[in-house]
């Protein structure tokens, strides 16, 4: 349970993170590029950790049946 519960959360967290970085860099006088690397870095790492949970999920499911 507590997998599935990480997993479905860093997938909802995803499009946050993509947010922050479209945000960052949308007015060229206000554009921050050390906010929008962090966004980029941070999109990434929720999209990688989301899939590796929910493969160790699957993965204690299969062992199961």
């Amino acid at each position: 349970m507590a997998l599935l519960t990480i997993s479905k959360s860093l997938a909802i967290a995803s499009p946050y993170f993509l947010k922050i970085t479209v945000n960052a860099l949308a007015e060229a006088s206000k554009m921050d590029l050390n906010l929008a690397i962090l966004g980029i870095l941070g999109f990434g790492a929720t999209r990688l950790f989301s899939t590796v949970f929910h493969e160790i999920r699957m993965n204690q499911i299969t062992e199961v049946i």
